[in-house]
């Protein structure tokens, strides 16, 4: 299968190098459902020229990214206290 879907993976991975270009950071950490296919990792390090890092389990990124985002905004509110976690 991943013979079937590396040109996909390679345009995606070029579209992150063209964005990435004004970024001097070496390290890129994959998140989400496509980042859960063995192989992209090495795809994108390969089109990117940087370390990347796929979590084991990718697919939480979003509901985490929302629970942080509410925390930092109760905090910015003064609404949160660290120590209530």
């Amino acid at each position: 299968l991943f013979s079937v879907v590396r040109a996909a993976l390679k345009k995606k991975a070029s579209i992150v190098r063209h964005h990435l270009k004004a970024y001097p950071e070496r390290r890129l950490y994959l998140v989400g459902g496509t980042s859960a296919f063995h192989g992209m990792e090495l795809v994108m390090a390969e089109e990117t020229g940087r370390e990347v890092i796929r979590p084991g389990n990718p697919l939480l990124v979003t509901p985490l990214g929302i629970a942080l985002y509410g925390a930092a905004m109760l905090k910015k509110a003064g609404q949160f206290d660290d120590r209530d976690q």
